[in-house]
């Protein structure tokens, strides 16, 4: 299956113009009853989508060539497949998983259809077992694209391309949903439009929410950070092409595609620290993510695979490309245009790419027990044989790692034991 792109300018322009660090209080006056929204918290509903797989193993197929197989259960890379859910269904149209994050003991996955449509959906599961999701929560949106998300206390926000009358000048626009005590979703959001056509991504950091917005030959995008108390907007920078932002300690970083460049941001202050090459991203308009993890920066590069960048040396805040591994390109079978880095999420020692049509592959290094100073080493070790798994997402959590699985919906399996 196609990996799912983030809408073109041309699409979005063709479209109907009227279209973290600690808990944040409720500020139920944000709040308004949310139209176009169905919430759905039937037990038996929900269980009806999740589907035990009864913990098959499954491989690890060599990258490098594509024909050497290893079981799962006959080497220390022993990963098992534990339970799948289905794809939701909106307006008839089933739904491929656009994002993936986790709060305490709930996981959250957004879902968008890969062409122009707007609806969309987001699943809540319990992680408390964490290879054992139990659905508790969904919602189901008419008017509404997810691309993107982040959840912060009560708070869940989502990067969106909407059909609303309220925004004729702007598609991409940030909505927040409001949690229940529980975690689950609810109709009450608030609305913000931000600068272009579609949102790549959003970060909570230090009491503020940064916003990534795609751009176009009409509308500009850029960086939008928001109070997250209030949700007014503190500040604005433009900048083509960015294609997500993340937080790594008191640093925020965002990914430019139309230069692969990676920009670095005091969290606290906002300001600029500086800048530099990544590599990669040729494609326009794809989706890319960035895995921080400690001094280290993990960055899905689309056809250039994983970028391992470093974010601090000695103490300072300086930004560094290392290297790359994995790029997905000649896999057999796999058109390279199906075939680009996605995502990329990071747990203990492993490192998982999602590689659209390629599938799922893993390296493991020492990055952890690696100084600033030092290059830590990665080891490229396979994909996941997972058979006709096109995937444009991956999370970690607990031991288990979370795969979107296209249109087969949502793959959860049991990582091994380190």
């Amino acid at each position: 299956m196609r990996h799912i792109k983030l809408l073109a300018p041309a699409a979005i322009l063709a479209l109907s113009a009227c279209q973290g660090d600690s808990p944040i209080a409720p500020r139920n006056s944000l709040f308004e009853s949310r139209p176009g929204v169905t919430i759905e918290n039937s037990p038996a509903v929900l269980a009806a989508r999740v589907h035990d797989a009864g913990g098959s193993a499954v491989g690890i197929v060599s990258t490098n060539p594509y024909l050497v197989s290893i079981k799962g259960d006959d080497n220390e890379m022993s990963y098992k497949l534990q339970v799948t859910i289905d794809a939701p269904v909106v307006s008839s149209i089933t739904l491929p998983a656009s994002h993936i994050a986790f709060r305490g003991t709930r996981a959250y996955v957004s879902y968008a259809p890969a062409g122009e449509t707007l609806v969309g959906a987001v699943d809540v599961f319990d992680i408390s077992t964490p290879w054992k999701p139990s659905l508790i929560s969904s919602a189901r949106f008419s008017d509404t694209k997810i691309t993107t998300m982040a959840v912060e206390g009560d708070r869940l926000y989502l990067g969106t391309v909407t059909a609303n009358e309220k925004y004729p000048d702007a598609t991409a626009v940030l909505e927040t949903i409001q949690l229940d005590e529980s975690g689950r979703l609810s109709t009450r959001s608030v609305r913000v439009a931000v600068p272009s056509h579609v949102v790549t991504g959003i970060a909570v950091a230090q009491g503020n929410v940064w916003v990534a917005s795609g751009t176009s030959e009409k509308r500009p995008g850029g960086l939008t950070v928001l109070d997250a108390a209030t949700l007014e907007i503190t500040m604005q920078e433009t900048l083509a092409d960015v294609r997500a932002v993340s937080v790594n300690g008191s640093v925020v970083t965002a990914l430019l595609g139309s230069d692969a460049r990676m920009r670095l941001y005091d969290a606290a202050s906002q300001k600029f620290i500086s800048e530099f090459g990544v590599g990669g991203l040729t494609a326009p308009g794809h989706k890319a993510t960035i895995a921080n993890v400690a001094n280290w920066a993990f960055v899905a590069a689309g056809d250039s695979g994983v970028v391992f960048a470093r974010i601090r040396q000695n103490g300072s805040v300086t930004g560094t490309k290392l290297m790359s591994w994995g790029s997905p390109a000649g896999v057999p079978g796999v058109h390279d245009d199906d075939a680009v880095t996605n995502a990329v999420a990071v747990s203990g020692s492993y490192a998982y790419a999602a590689n659209g049509g390629a599938g799922v592959w893993v390296a493991r290094g020492n990055w952890s027990s690696t100084a600033q100073n030092l290059t830590p080493a990665i080891t490229p070790i396979g994909r996941l044989d997972l058979p006709g798994v096109s995937s444009n997402m991956v999370g970690v959590y607990g031991g288990s790692l979370f795969v979107a699985a296209g249109l087969g919906g949502l793959k959860v399996l049991q990582q091994p034991t380190p």
